[in-house]
């Protein structure tokens, strides 16, 4: 991938890149590499004559823009450490959608299903942290039923659920307890996660079909 980039910024012109809604944050970037990663930014320079003004807005947050240059510069994000990465998934996920960069999206993805997996299969005397995942989930039901988030989230939860993972009466097991039995602020997250992680054990709760039947997803 580094090799690849290196080609493409050789010859390429700065485009200089104003992020946010008032108060911007500009960007050098090599044009040829936007456009390489970015559709949405390969027309916006494809619909302006050769030698025109490369100056170009995005509206969005510059910390997640940020993220998605260190991506197709470096092949990674900056220093998000556990929880952060998860709070912000889906305003990267979006942002990948706006940008239409897919191969961004699917970085994004399978560094969460790493970071899924990590957490999953904690190490001898090490349990499952709850950390991570309030803030994943709370952002990741944002997204509509459909979405391949939600159902990446609750099949990583089924792989091992974290109820028989954890010590009963532990404190991870009572935070996995209140979020899984729809204990959280937040009626209509709390209903909805709960039901899709009943539904993908097969279970029946409130008149939901087994899983058998059609998934959400």
């Amino acid at each position: 991938m580094v090799l690849i980039q290196s080609r493409v910024i050789t010859c390429s012109e700065i485009a200089k890149i104003l992020v946010g809604n008032q108060d911007y944050q500009v960007f050098m970037v090599h044009k040829d590499l936007l456009a390489l990663h970015s559709g949405y930014l390969s027309n916006l320079f494809n619909e302006r004559e050769t030698g025109a003004n490369n100056e170009v807005e995005v509206r969005n947050e510059p910390s997640l823009f940020a993220n998605f240059v260190s991506c197709i510069y470096s092949g990674d994000l900056l220093n998000l450490r556990d929880g952060i990465f998860e709070a912000a998934l889906y305003e990267l996920w979006e942002l990948g959608d706006f940008l239409e960069a897919p191969a961004f999206q699917n970085f994004c993805m399978n560094l969460y299903r790493e970071r899924c997996r990590r957490q999953l299969e904690p190490g001898p005397g090490m349990t499952m942290e709850i950390a991570p995942y309030i803030p994943a989930i709370k952002q990741i039901y944002l997204t509509p039923r459909g979405s391949l988030l939600r159902s990446l989230t609750i099949d990583t939860l089924s792989y091992k659920n974290p109820l028989q993972v954890n010590d009963r009466g532990s404190p991870s097991w009572e935070e996995w307890k209140t979020i899984l039995t729809g204990q959280i602020s937040n009626e209509a997250l709390s209903r909805n996660f709960r039901n899709d992680f009943v539904l993908e054990a097969g279970k029946d709760l409130d008149g939901i079909p087994p899983v058998s039947a059609p998934r959400y997803w």
